[in-house]
């Protein structure tokens, strides 16, 4: 198994490697869905900047840090992280559907009518919004509550919209089916999706570092970079649901 999970890997790479120009637009169109809907809700440059140190607060947890607040200084926070929740998933939803599409137009040479493609979006968009009221729920009640949450969701809905897009199932029996995935090899899968949440964490450590730019742009190009690796995750999981269904295995 070991030497199928390196192929898989190094597929991922490769495939990464010869389309990077998608992948890299995929991961620009991404953070722009995201700063849109951050622009829309009205979260400025001057709050961004407040979650932004808030995220980099180096002698303080997030648990101290939020006791050590007013109500009002708690709604605020609150508000902000509400709506970066809201405008982070739905842009990694797009990120997520658009990079699927893109290996399955690639490697298989399917074309699929847009109307099916903006069906498929509209009804894993209803179930995104399950994802979003558990965080939301979450995050109200305590921060440590929301990271565990925020991991816990990727590690079960990790492989739902690759089944939903690419088979004939329900967005329910396709979780059904992930969960399933999970089950079976979660030696496997909870440490890849570890990596990326310690990778995402060393990210977000580089761009504090070194302040190229201001810290609104270096808040973009974090994004974007965060949107690469997440595209390399998804295309991990994806040649991964595909050797499992080759193979039977399942």
């Amino acid at each position: 198994m070991i030497f199928e999970i390196y192929t898989i890997i190094y597929d991922a790479y490769r495939f990464l490697k010869n389309n990077k120009i998608n992948i890299l637009l995929l991961s620009i169109f991404s953070t722009l869905i995201n700063f849109i809907i951050l622009i829309f809700f009205n979260i400025k440059k001057k709050k961004l900047l407040i979650l932004y140190n808030i995220n980099y607060f180096k002698k303080l947890s997030y648990l101290n840090i939020i006791n050590s607040m007013n109500n009002n200084q708690k709604n605020i926070i609150f508000y902000i992280k509400s709506i970066k929740i809201i405008s982070f998933l739905i842009s990694i939803f797009f990120l997520y559907i658009f990079t699927i599409y893109l290996i399955q137009s690639i490697s298989f040479s399917i074309k699929k009518n847009l109307y099916i493609i903006l069906t498929k979006i509209l009804q894993i968009l209803l179930f995104l919004f399950l994802i979003i009221f558990f965080q939301f729920f979450s995050i109200k009640n305590n921060f440590y509550n929301f990271k565990i949450s925020e991991i816990l969701s990727y590690i079960l809905f990790s492989f739902t919209p690759i089944i939903f897009l690419t088979e004939k199932k329900n967005i329910f029996i396709a979780f059904k089916d992930s969960i399933l995935i999970i089950k079976k090899y979660k030696l496997i899968i909870i440490p890849i999706i570890l990596i990326w949440f310690i990778l995402k964490y060393l990210i977000m450590i580089f761009f504090k570092k070194i302040l190229i730019f201001s810290i609104y742009k270096n808040i973009i190009f974090l994004n974007i970079c965060n949107n690469i690796i997440f595209s390399f995750l998804i295309i991990c999981l994806f040649r991964f649901y595909m050797f499992v269904k080759i193979n039977n295995i399942l």
